[in-house]
């Protein structure tokens, strides 16, 4: 039987807070107030960034909880709030990657407007906005992002380099993303971009990172 405290009984979601509340219970008390504040405030917006309107949000939101609380039930008591900074940092570097790949998105729509009825799924909420703030605005907006991914990548890489070394591939694809959203150049690109670009019908190199 699952140690997890169990979530609000119900069809709707339980709310971000009780999801925390339940998560930071597994620390010891003095860790509480830190780890619910983290959850609250950098690891549930990330984790649940993009689920609102699916189809089966509840049980999204208990596959989040579970591997939460299973990462932090894996840890030694004295450990769960370094497991949960790394959670955290983890959250921050799947964030920074969307919106590179958002941005870059952005920026080859906003030079190829009749590319947009190709882009599917690539042209989220992120990247239409940026789309419409034009290529100047998206650039300057790179440029903030790529040094947030650097001072995530030197932070992490003091803190906890394991996950820096795990996470280098999405690294790589950001500063990539990030490189084209800035100066509107997609001759050689790599991961997700690339799989745009196939789809809209754009030619370009594509590197593969390993």
């Amino acid at each position: 039987m699952s140690a997890l405290p169990e979530l609000p009984a119900g069809d709707d979601a339980p709310p971000p807070a009780a999801v925390a509340e339940r998560l930071a219970s597994l620390l010891p008390p003095p860790d509480r107030e830190q780890a619910h504040a983290l959850l609250m405030q950098r690891i549930l917006p990330s984790a649940v960034a993009g689920l609102e309107g699916h189809p089966r949000f509840r049980r999204a939101v208990e596959l989040i909880y579970g591997d939460l609380g299973e990462q932090l039930l894996a840890a030694e008591p004295e450990d769960r709030l370094d497991a949960l900074e790394a959670a955290a940092d983890e959250g921050d570097i799947r964030a920074l990657a969307a919106h590179a790949q958002a941005l870059a998105v952005a920026r080859y729509l906003s030079e190829h407007p009749d590319a947009a009825g190709r882009a599917g799924e690539f042209l989220n909420a992120d990247a239409e906005q940026w789309r419409d703030r034009g290529a100047d605005a998206i650039a300057q907006e790179a440029s903030t992002t790529e040094d947030a991914l650097e001072a995530w990548s030197e932070r992490v890489g003091d803190e906890h380099p394991k996950l820096l070394e795990t996470r280098r591939t999405d690294c790589v694809h950001a500063r990539m993303a990030l490189g084209s959203a800035r100066t509107g150049a997609f001759g050689t690109v790599a991961g997700p971009l690339s799989d745009f670009l196939a789809q809209v019908g754009a030619e370009a190199d594509r590197l593969d990172i390993h």
